[in-house]
């Protein structure tokens, strides 16, 4: 009787193996042929790395030999003015086509305040330590508005959300894109950024200085400059195996005024990669001196 058991055992264990196993084989989909379960991996990769702004690729061709600053006020006695210098060499002895973007900004904290409840007096009114805003900024060369970032319908969104705050008691403002959200528009544009040439032993003397400055000849006979202080965005120096890029920001005189304490230089290589980023808090060097 034993043995007839365990025959018995055996026969159904076997039995139950065999149908489990022919269910999974008709129920497992066929392999990926020539690697495309690979390439769709990669690919949704891809999806999620593209909104992230990139880090800069390494390029031995040239160097960032320091970035100025200057602020001084507008001719017109209207606002002030950032000057930023970027000084590049040129590694080799060939000449090298380079765009560049200097992007000026205001940022703070962003305070955290229900007018209708209020924090208690003992405890700091400060829950979010690390969110920031860009309260006021300035691209060289071109323009930059917070439509073109977000688009018509994110623009329209971030405004129904203001008025759904409000009626809640937050002071909500719409603003201007996060840093993050300006640095991966900008990354993703590198065709509007000012163009520039890394000259090797020879500079065309026509190329020595390059500008955006305009100005009518009313105001070159009174030696003064009072329509070109918002258009005028940058000047190029050119020399031997070195190029001085200097872009001019206005911030006018207004309520609420806001001028730069923060410094943002992107520089694209001839085929759009990224291969210099840098973010500088410009607001501490100027409190330092």
């Amino acid at each position: 009787m034993n043995k007839l058991f365990k025959y018995l055992f055996l026969s159904l264990t076997l039995s139950l193996t065999l149908t489990i196993t022919a269910q999974e084989a008709k129920n497992t989909p066929p392999p990926a042929k020539d690697g495309a379960k690979s390439e769709a991996k990669k690919e949704d990769t891809l999806t999620m790395l593209k909104d992230y702004t990139p880090i800069a690729q390494l390029d031995p061709s040239f160097s960032v030999k320091g970035i100025s600053y200057l602020k001084r006020a507008a001719h017109n006695g209207k606002g002030d003015v950032l000057d930023v210098q970027v000084n590049l060499e040129n590694n080799e002895n060939t000449t090298r086509d380079y765009s560049v973007y200097v992007f000026a900004y205001h940022e703070s904290k962003i305070p955290v305040v229900n007018k209708l409840a209020p924090p208690p007096v003992w405890r700091e009114n400060d829950p979010h330590k690390l969110d920031t805003t860009v309260d006021f900024s300035v691209l060289c060369p071109e323009k930059l508005t917070p439509k073109d970032v977000w688009g018509e319908a994110g623009l329209k969104a971030k405004e129904e959300k203001s008025e759904k705050e409000k009626l809640k008691g937050f002071t909500y403002v719409v603003g201007e894109p996060s840093l993050n959200e300006y640095m991966l528009y900008l990354t993703k544009k590198p065709e509007k950024a000012l163009k520039i040439k890394l000259y090797s032993a020879e500079v065309p003397k026509e190329k020595a200085t390059e500008t955006n400055f305009q100005n009518d000849q009313a105001e070159l006979k009174r030696d003064v400059n009072y329509k070109a202080v918002d258009t005028h965005t940058y000047t190029v120096f050119n020399s031997k195996y070195k190029t001085t890029v200097t872009t001019h920001h206005y911030s006018e005189h207004r309520n609420n005024f806001f001028f730069f304490n923060k410094v943002a230089v992107l520089i694209f290589d001839s085929k759009n990669a990224l291969v210099y980023r840098s973010i500088e808090d410009i607001g501490k060097k100027r409190e330092h001196k």
